[in-house]
């Protein structure tokens, strides 16, 4: 699934009426007048990239910025004995984070768009329940990669006692694109047998739990190895307990996210 070939023959792989559900059209928001251009990449569990989400300054922005904090990625670790974090997976890159009441407006601005797009609380807050987490952006060189992961926590003392207990877990994954790589840095969901290779300014987001609050373990995914060139993303997690009006639980267990969007 990392490589382009694998890639190009996925939507003729699918079944003929799974195909007819890849759409692409423009997405509504909060903003009456406001339209982004979405494709839909799997329908059931939604996957769904938008094209075009970001202006070149503004990813141009989140690299250079990143530069000057990033640290080394830590996938999970244990202090005294106790585990903290989401452990069991590799991450080969660097990290750095961006609160939404960063000195620069640009920060604050992707983050409300997010929120006009998704209809969800997106804003992170020093106390009291956030609805969302503040930006990571991880920097990727050659050979960096993410092995397959599911992004929700697990319910560690350290999760239970902090962002956990007060604004729930990972309930959406918003994953923005900063530049285009020159070879490799796909991301790929296994089990759906989706791939996405990175194009700058684009935008892919998916719902890490159902609605009826299970997590959706068909969504676990991955970032393939960087062959040539650098990759650079920035992450949005949006919390559950803010979303309770905006995402209602499903009338049974399998109740899809569609009529959110089309």
């Amino acid at each position: 699934m990392c490589s382009g070939l694998s890639a190009n023959l996925i939507k003729c792989n699918k079944s003929t009426s799974v195909r007819s559900k890849l759409t692409c059209h423009y997405r509504r928001t909060l903003i009456p007048y406001k339209r982004w251009k979405e494709e839909v990449l799997n329908f059931d569990p939604w996957v769904a990239q938008l094209h075009d989400f970001m202006r070149d300054e503004e990813s141009d922005f989140f690299m250079q910025e990143s530069k000057k904090t990033l640290v080394p990625s830590v996938a999970g670790r244990v202090v005294d004995g106790v585990k903290y974090g989401t452990t069991g997976y590799v991450r080969v890159g660097k990290v750095a984070w961006f609160l939404d009441n960063h000195t620069d407006p640009t920060v604050g601005l992707i983050s409300r768009r997010i929120e006009e797009l998704t209809t969800f609380d997106t804003k992170w807050r020093e106390t009291g329940p956030s609805g969302a987490e503040p930006f990571q952006t991880v920097g990727y060189g050659i050979g960096g990669n993410l092995m397959p992961h599911m992004d929700h926590h697990n319910a560690s003392k350290f999760e239970r006692d902090g962002m956990m207990k007060n604004s729930g877990n990972r309930m959406v994954t918003m994953l923005l694109y900063l530049n285009d790589v020159e070879k490799g840095g796909a991301t790929v969901w296994p089990k759906l047998n989706v791939s996405f290779f990175p194009v700058k300014n684009a935008a892919v987001y998916w719902f890490n739990y159902k609605r009826s609050g299970e997590v959706d373990r068909r969504l676990v995914h991955a970032a393939c190895p960087v062959i040539l060139g650098h990759k650079w993303v920035a992450t949005k997690w949006i919390r559950e307990k803010n979303q309770f009006k905006s995402r209602p639980c499903g009338l049974h267990p399998n109740s899809t996210d569609t009529y959110l969007y089309i």
